[in-house]
């Protein structure tokens, strides 16, 4: 809960933006112009997950190295 607490501010939506769409878009404009669209190669393997348990305890290491400053 400390960690939520430390890295929480309020959302601000303007910061972000719809990637995903921006990509669509593109994809739908090129294909009205009549282009043929091929999917991209998917990637061979996905990479192995983080050890979540190390990085919070580093995390938490470093809010708590960062309030005694």
């Amino acid at each position: 809960m400390a960690v939520i607490e430390a890295l929480s501010e309020d959302w601000d939506p303007d910061k972000y933006r719809d990637r995903y769409r921006a990509r669509l878009r593109k994809v739908v404009q090129r294909k009205s112009k009549g282009e043929t669209i091929t999917a991209p190669d998917a990637d061979e393997a996905p990479e192995p997950a983080p050890d979540l348990m190390a990085a919070l305890e580093r995390t938490l290491k470093d809010l708590q190295e960062s309030a005694r400053r």
